[in-house]
């Protein structure tokens, strides 16, 4: 998987690993053996959003494997996506850093 900047940034958290997929430090991969489902939970990083871009283009391959007998094959298949990206003010985050040291700290 990778997550591209208008600014041709490049950021890739999940890559193939040998046997199965290999995530950073900021990226989660979550199996569900019970639904076949895999899930990435991932922290697009700053750089993505540097210099006021308005969009991230995600792209990647996804692993896919049949199950029914007659036609079990393995496959590679190919997304991407682009998403738009919108700037929105958190009122509850204004002063955060000064609140969490204040407390931390006494002040």
């Amino acid at each position: 998987m990778k997550l591209i900047g208008e600014d041709n940034f490049v950021y890739q958290p999940i890559e193939f690993g040998t046997t199965s997929w290999e995530a950073d430090a900021i990226t989660e991969v979550v199996a569900d053996t019970a639904s076949d489902v895999v899930r990435a939970d991932l922290f697009p990083v700053a750089s993505l959003f540097a210099e006021e871009q308005t969009s991230m283009k995600i792209e990647g391959k996804a692993f896919l494997e049949f199950k029914n007998s007659a036609t079990r094959m393995l496959n590679f298949a190919p997304y991407d996506m682009t998403v738009e990206l919108e700037a929105v003010l958190d009122e509850d985050c204004s002063g955060g850093l000064a609140g969490i040291f204040g407390a931390l700290f006494g002040k």
